[in-house]
């Protein structure tokens, strides 16, 4: 069975960034928004593959994995458009944000449950960047 996460769960808008909101993600509520969000993504990778080669292929351990970066609460997605990114990076200019990394175990000895599903969060501060920094 799968267990839900006490929490928040992220949701991205049009501009590619995601926010904390209570709201239910395909029925697992996240918490406290970027190390969940890239634990649960990178176990539903994980799962799909282990089942999707379930039984007769199986590998002994499948891994998932997702990183995000969070400035300020907000999760920002890959950006879509050339202006999502340049909008992006000048957010970040000269700030210090989380770089989550989600990793999900399956192996076969822990059958349709993963083994284990960890996160590391990485503070990083970029130098400020001007607008021709940005666009080169």
């Amino acid at each position: 069975t799968r267990r839900a996460l006490r929490g928040r769960k992220s949701r991205s808008d049009a501009t590619g960034v995601a926010r904390c909101d209570g709201r239910r993600l395909m029925g697992v509520v996240l918490v406290g928004c970027g190390f969940s969000y890239v634990m649960e993504n990178a176990r539903r990778k994980a799962e799909e593959v282990a089942e999707r080669l379930r039984p007769a292929q199986q590998p002994d351990l499948v891994i998932g994995s997702d990183t995000v970066v969070e400035l300020d609460g907000a999760i920002l997605e890959k950006p879509q458009s050339e202006g999502q990114a340049f909008q992006m990076l000048s957010n970040l200019s000269g700030r210090t944000h989380k770089v989550h990394s989600g990793v999900a175990l399956y192996t076969k000895a822990a059958g349709a449950e993963p083994a284990r599903v960890f996160c590391e969060t990485t503070m990083v501060t970029f130098a400020t960047l001007s607008p021709d920094m940005i666009w080169a």
